[in-house]
């Protein structure tokens, strides 16, 4: 047997199936997995991935039945727990394609979950809609963010209105965009009756390069960054597909740094008052 005649060792396996959900070829990625558990069989990972890969392909009732696998391969998996939460609810909407949430969000960059002080905005949707759509929206799917007025509301990147952000922030930001801010957010995941989410600032105009986009949120904050991070590696399977340990890794780290800078006695005056305040210098790059 020639060496191009070799099956494909597991690590391989793995490998190429990463690859395709990585590059959004769904399909690819299910048969990869199912090669993967022919050879390796009842991996809750494996199973995990391959239940991914049919959500995004909007096969709902087969996304199913890779989770109860890996559900019954591994009965403490969270992963599949979650997911199969997360479809239990899509089920009970009445006709979930009338809903115009379609799964073809590309996975973020693991940065975009790591918050920066005067650069990252960590919240709850206000105003948001019915919890039946807002299950439809993933950990980790990018949102859009659309200013109309001094209200920003967010919204799938398919168009659908979620909610809105806080009106103090949301006024902030939408006088910051009009001089040329951008922002990009993320799902984080639903909380009680909302949809949480990250805002990042990725661009400022020359003008407001002293100027700090968002005030240092108090320590109740910290809370949500904890449950952030607990979020990614439960969910890992859903961001990076096993690297998980080294991200949750890295996070911690970067948690770590942040209780340093976090002051729960600081008050952000200037900022709650709406106003932009040239005098506020913005934390050196």
């Amino acid at each position: 047997m020639t060496s191009a005649q070799k099956p494909k060792t597991k690590k391989q396996l793995y490998q190429y199936a990463l690859d395709a959900s990585l590059a959004n070829n769904w399909e690819e990625a299910i048969a990869l997995n199912e090669e993967y558990l022919d050879r390796f069989p009842r991996d809750a990972e494996a199973l995990n991935r391959k239940g991914r890969a049919y959500m995004e392909l909007g096969k709902l009732g087969a996304a199913r039945e890779s989770y109860l696998e890996a559900l019954k391969a591994d009965p403490a998996n969270m992963i599949a727990r979650r997911n199969l939460q997360r479809l239990e609810t899509i089920y009970k909407t009445d006709d979930a394609a009338d809903t115009g949430v379609v799964r073809t969000q590309a996975i973020p960059p693991a940065n975009v979950f790591v918050e920066e002080i005067g650069k990252t905005w960590i919240d709850d949707l206000a105003h948001p809609v019915e919890n039946d759509i807002l299950a439809l929206v993933a950990p980790g799917d990018q949102l859009k963010l659309v200013v109309e007025g001094e209200r920003v509301y967010v919204k799938t990147m398919e168009g659908v209105e979620l909610g809105q952000v806080d009106q103090v922030i949301g006024s902030r930001m939408a006088r910051l965009m009009a001089i040329g801010h951008e922002f990009d957010a993320y799902a984080l995941g639903q909380s009680m009756g909302s949809l949480r989410f990250i805002i990042r600032e990725t661009a400022r105009a020359e003008e407001s390069e002293r100027i700090m986009t968002f005030p240092r949120q108090d320590i109740a904050h910290q809370d949500l960054l904890r449950e952030r991070e607990q979020l990614s590696q439960r969910e890992g399977d859903d961001f990076d597909f096993g690297d998980e340990d080294e991200d949750a890794a890295d996070l911690g780290d970067d948690d770590e740094d942040m209780d340093d800078d976090l002051d729960p006695s600081d008050d952000d005056d200037e900022f709650i008052s709406g106003d932009i305040d040239t005098d506020e210098e913005a934390p050196e790059e």
